[in-house]
């Protein structure tokens, strides 16, 4: 941790990257992203940055949605949103 986030603001896992991988590879802006989506850019901003510890399933879905994944990668988005929650309400149970 460098000092500027608290263990109880930021989530760290690999899995944090999904939406910012998928989103970058089909040129889409944040703002984008959240404007096909309906929700803000702060919240997909905090997604990428494992801000967001519980993302929504249904949300992720859509998400998945508007960046037109593949069956794959939907599943991929959805596994990893899961694993994130399980993982960052690990880490607030302590």
């Amino acid at each position: 941790m460098d000092g500027r986030q608290s263990a109880h603001s930021r989530c760290d896992t690999s899995s944090n990257n999904e939406v910012r991988r998928y989103r970058e590879r089909r040129t889409m802006t944040q703002k984008k992203l959240a404007d096909e989506f309906g929700l803000s850019e702060r919240t997909i901003h905090r997604w990428e940055t494992g801000r967001h510890r519980n993302p929504q399933l249904l949300s992720v879905r859509r998400v998945a949605d508007a960046l037109s994944l593949d069956p794959v990668e939907h599943e991929s988005l959805i596994d990893a949103a899961v694993s994130v929650s399980a993982v960052c309400e690990g880490r607030a149970g302590r």
